[in-house]
């Protein structure tokens, strides 16, 4: 698989408990801007202190009004509303996600809300925390659903998808609270959702048009046509591949007829028989893109695409 990349740097992905994640979570000081001592009066330096896992260097330049937000600051907000409302979080297995300079953080943990939706594959609710600080991206609380046998990730529909926080140099933890609290309140609604999708069969040799249709049009539009090509091939064989490269504009309008190599089977996938089998297929492609902005990105789409097809799916 293709190395993963944050704005076309390398990452570091790890997995563990919260405290295992932790050790690879850096801290940053504020520092002037000078060159040959000059100081810029509008800009200061965002320098990562040395530790284990990170040498002292030099990470963005950002505004002297800019509240510096440490990673280290938003996990302790997040455990300290968590072991409020009780969730395991020290029994569960976490996934971080680091850009090489640990300016970056995209930290997955699971909240210990579990659920079968009756294909014998349990997904659980978690609660997402991307944090920058480089001014690439403000604070983003999001929670979601993930398949625990491929870690695919399913953005929520019933709560509120991002809970949005400019640099603020502290988070409301109150607010916070009732977030999450709101978010697992709201799980049951879609507990539900997923059942009827696990339960509502695609009757293919009905509706295969419509599938093919939405792929060339809802799909390709969205994702492009490659991406297009690969869902579709997962849909039929449980496989994903390389698409085929097709130069001819007219072969392009059809992302389903293009070939694509069965080189790997997708964890918990099979032919496609039910809107769930599809919700699965559309969640790997974006959960599982080698960039880190696609893929957030993508993960908030899915649910649209899933409702276009569903309207045409009687």
């Amino acid at each position: 698989m293709p190395k993963v990349r944050w704005n076309g740097r390398h990452t570091r992905i790890e997995k563990g408990t919260i405290i295992d994640l932790k050790e690879f979570i850096p801290t940053f000081r504020k520092e002037k801007f000078t060159y040959n001592s000059n100081t810029n009066e509008y800009l200061d330096t965002i320098v990562v202190n040395k530790s284990k896992y990170y040498d002292e260097k030099p990470v963005a330049t950002v505004s002297k009004k800019y509240a510096l937000l440490q990673h280290k600051d938003v996990i302790e907000a997040v455990e300290e509303t968590l072991n409020k409302i009780d969730a395991t979080l020290n029994q569960q297995e976490h996934s971080l996600i680091i850009s090489e300079f640990g300016e970056k953080m995209w930290l997955s943990l699971n909240i210990g809300e579990t659920f079968d939706p009756g294909d014998g594959h349990p997904i659980s609710l978690h609660l997402d925390a991307i944090n920058s600080v480089d001014k690439t991206s403000s604070l983003i609380i999001k929670s979601t659903w993930k398949r625990l046998i491929c870690a695919n990730g399913m953005i929520r529909k019933s709560a509120k998808n991002f809970n949005r926080r400019r640099h603020l140099g502290t988070i409301d933890t109150k607010e916070l609270t009732e977030y999450i609290k709101e978010s697992m309140e709201s799980a049951k609604e879609e507990k539900e959702k997923y059942a009827k999708w696990h339960n509502k069969p695609l009757k293919l040799r009905i509706n295969r048009k419509i599938l093919q249709d939405w792929i060339d049009s809802t799909v390709s539009e969205k994702w492009g046509t490659h991406l297009a090509a690969r869902i579709y091939n997962i849909l039929n064989t449980a496989r994903d591949g390389k698409p085929e490269r097709i130069t001819d504009p007219e072969k392009r309008k059809f992302p389903h007829r293009i070939h694509v190599t069965q080189e790997r089977i997708v964890p918990g996938q099979k032919p496609a028989q039910t809107m769930y089998d599809v919700a699965n297929a559309l969640t790997y492609i974006s959960s599982h893109h080698n960039s880190i902005g696609s893929r957030n990105k993508m993960m908030t789409e899915v649910p649209s695409l899933l409702r276009e097809l569903e309207k045409e799916i009687k």
